[in-house]
């Protein structure tokens, strides 16, 4: 009983964060950038390291100049 519980509160929170994934995607409207930010997420510690060391970068997209810093820990 307490495992399907558990079980149940896992899925209801997977799903209530693939719903805000959905909705960042929609609100950033750029499939490059958002898959960036993907393979981030799913990269090792070790590697995620780097980048936030090196997060004072700019990337440049079509429309205007992203900190990657605040995109990824907006304040």
């Amino acid at each position: 009983m307490i495992h399907s519980m558990f079980t149940s509160s896992l899925n209801e929170e997977v799903k209530s964060l693939e719903e805000d994934i959905e909705a960042v995607k929609d609100k950033v409207d750029d499939p490059v950038i958002c898959e960036k930010v993907r393979q981030f997420v799913y990269a090792p510690n070790e590697i995620q390291a780097i980048y936030k060391s090196d997060s004072g970068t700019v990337l440049s997209t079509k429309r205007e100049h992203i900190e990657v810093n605040s995109f990824i820990h907006p304040s």
